[in-house]
């Protein structure tokens, strides 16, 4: 489903369903999750969607699984900050100097935005 709203003669928003994600007009993509047994929507980048789903591989954990962890233990107000700062406190834990040297950091190599991550839009935990 490909829905556009409009004001004016413009595009206002665009949505389109990708099944449990819906990618808006803007960078964010809303993807619904269950939080202890509640479902919620959540609004982040493509990046940090393809994030989580990493993360999620790794722990052997699901989406739903994994948003109930960051939500029992969130020190930050919002649910999608937490999720956020989840991500970072996790790559920056992970984030080994042997690692960075293996990655070539360190010696002006590094690309911020290296993969294909447009692929992963449609990935579903």
């Amino acid at each position: 489903m490909y829905i556009q709203f409009s004001l004016g003669g413009k595009a206002a928003i665009t949505i389109a369903n990708k099944g449990d994600w819906f990618l808006t007009g803007n960078s964010l993509i809303s993807k619904n999750v269950t939080v202890k047994g509640r479902r919620t929507s959540i609004r982040l980048e493509l990046e940090n969607w393809a994030a989580l789903d990493e993360i999620c591989q790794r722990e052997s954990m699901d989406i739903h699984q994994l948003c109930t962890l960051v939500e029992t233990h969130r020190h930050i107000s919002n649910r999608t900050s937490a999720i956020r700062a989840f991500i970072v406190s996790y790559y920056r834990s992970a984030a080994t100097d042997v690692g960075h040297s293996k990655a070539g950091h360190g010696i002006g190599s590094i690309v911020p935005f290296e993969k294909d991550i447009t692929s992963l839009a449609g990935s579903n935990k």
